[in-house]
């Protein structure tokens, strides 16, 4: 372990001491800082809009971008930038530090809140995706090989970062958020979660996504948006995974190769690279195509669309939530399933929920016969699974309930 990491680590922690926090106080980031999205999102606006029933002074949202600035603070709410006056007081004084990605800056990504300030919160990594196909973290193809090279070092670090907070705390990252708490969805999540981080099981939240929960204040070009789907007589929504920089994976090829039966059929084709591949393509609506911003929050718009069209995303789990049919193109199954994530256990499983293509051609004569009928497509594993990743669908009142009780 870095020894300045460390030092770090406990210089922050003494000074962390002087905060005085207050769990009426609560401060909620997404994605790197960068987007007003997921998880955090809804449960932002929900403890936003019931602050006084549920005993809140404060309930903040804070980013490192100007624009999520002014779309926050136009839908009524509190905003800061992170690095601001007013983001570092939020900082020292919640009680609640509430992030869904990247909790604190490392050499791949900007982070969702100051590591310098973080000792003292309550802090809770909402997460970005359910129903894990492709592994992270300590479960990751590439986190195997590094435990080959080295056995004795890395079952000497499981040991202890199963069994021990206070090296959770110092040792694993910055801020203490080596030890947060993490949000999921059923007991089968949870395990699988445990493999990635495996933590004690009170580090665990098991009860819904806040995502899930209906009523967010939409802005105006998201309901634009919704408008422009229900307009078309089906919607099809493409959502592929992340892939690792040496990856030949092309998103835009379905658009560009099926543009004349989308047009044919009267198809919105809706597409949206993953929020950190370079290749975004152009934003806009394009005859029948549209591209969406890779900060775009689709989780307003999937329970407007007809299909929902991925590979090794989470999104097939938040298509199963929401009953819908769901295609898999996947062209690169083989090389993914050997790169440097690899897969789940419950791969197979998990992707037997729909139909595999591993060619446009294929996946073109599927839609020419079978369009109409969207339950066609909806597997004989399709209702396990969904129940296998949704074991509890409590509304977002109760999420919140469920943080409180774990956290106290």
């Amino acid at each position: 372990m870095p020894s300045g990491r460390i030092k770090t680590n406990f210089a922050d922690c003494i000074s962390a001491l002087k905060f005085k926090r207050s769990d009426s106080i609560v401060a909620i980031d997404a994605w790197m800082g960068n987007k007003y999205a997921d998880n955090s999102r809804f449960l932002f606006q929900y403890l936003s809009d019931h602050k006084a029933e549920l005993e809140l002074s404060k309930v903040v949202w804070l980013t490192h971008n100007a624009e999520v600035v002014d779309v926050v603070r136009s839908l009524g709410y509190e905003c800061y930038f992170l690095d601001s006056e007013e983001g570092v007081d939020i900082h020292k004084n919640a009680g609640y530090l509430i992030c869904n990605n990247s909790p604190v800056d490392d050499v791949n990504l900007r982070g969702e809140f100051k590591a310098k300030y973080s000792y003292g919160a309550k802090r809770i990594n909402l997460w970005h995706g359910t129903g894990a196909i492709k592994t992270f973290a300590m479960a990751s193809n590439s986190y195997k090989a590094k435990i080959q090279r080295h056995p004795a070092l890395y079952g000497i670090k499981l040991f202890l970062y199963s069994h021990s907070s206070v090296f959770r705390k110092f040792f694993e990252g910055y801020g203490g958020w080596g030890d947060c708490f993490y949000l999921t969805t059923s007991e089968t999540e949870k395990g699988k979660f445990k493999k990635c981080y495996p933590m004690p099981d009170k580090r665990f939240i098991v009860s819904n996504y806040p995502r899930n929960c209906a009523g967010i204040k939409l802005t105006k070009q998201e309901q634009e948006t919704i408008d422009t789907i229900r307009s078309y007589r089906h919607s099809i929504m493409y959502l592929p995974t992340f892939r690792d920089s040496n990856s030949h994976f092309d998103y835009t090829v379905i658009a560009a190769g099926l543009k004349d039966l989308f047009e044919r059929k009267d198809i919105l084709f809706i597409q949206k690279a993953h929020a950190v591949m370079q290749n975004s393509g152009k934003v806009g609506l394009d005859g029948n195509i549209l591209t969406l911003h890779p900060d775009f929050d689709v989780n307003v718009i999937t329970p407007e669309v007809s299909y929902v069209l991925t590979d090794y995303s989470s999104i097939l789990a938040d298509a199963l939530y929401h009953r819908k049919p769901v295609l898999l193109y996947v062209p690169d199954y083989n090389e993914y399933m050997s790169g440097e994530r690899g897969f789940s256990a419950d791969a197979d499983l998990l992707l037997s929920v729909g139909l595999k293509f591993s060619g446009i051609k294929d996946l073109e004569m599927y839609l020419e016969r079978h369009l109409d009928d969207p339950e066609h497509v909806k597997t004989e594993s399709y209702e396990e699974v969904r129940k296998r990743i949704w074991g509890r669908e409590v509304d977002i009142g109760e999420i919140w309930s469920d943080i409180r009780k774990a956290t106290e």
